[in-house]
């Protein structure tokens, strides 16, 4: 049975992730490293309760992403081939800090990329 996908999901999980919809796991891996090395909520000791609360949402996102994308790699991968489907292929932006606001978090949930 063939697995379908909502490409906007992964989409929104790849810009996330910084990735492009060809991503390999390497990419992804290394995307998810510098990441976690940025955002981790240990990295900013100094930062205010509303800080903490933003960048623990936002590691969950991280994390809800990368382990999405890692287990559904080759089906994903497979799924876009098979469909011809490319309209939504392109490089991934990396998550500038103006994107990372506050604001931004507390628009969304972590329930929305489960």
């Amino acid at each position: 049975m063939r697995t379908t996908f909502n490409k906007q999901r992964i989409l929104l999980m790849c810009q996330i992730m910084g990735v492009g919809l060809t991503f390999s796991l390497p990419e992804l891996k290394k995307a998810r490293d510098l990441l976690y090395h940025h955002y981790h909520p240990d990295k900013h000791p100094n930062a205010t309760e509303t800080e903490k609360t933003a960048l623990e949402e936002i590691f969950k996102r991280i994390q809800n992403s990368y382990d999405y994308l890692h287990e559904n790699h080759q089906s994903i991968q497979e799924y876009f081939k098979e469909i011809g489907d490319f309209s939504l292929i392109g490089k991934g932006h990396r998550p500038s800090d103006a994107c990372w606001t506050y604001a931004t978090v507390s628009s969304y949930t972590v329930n929305s990329l489960q």
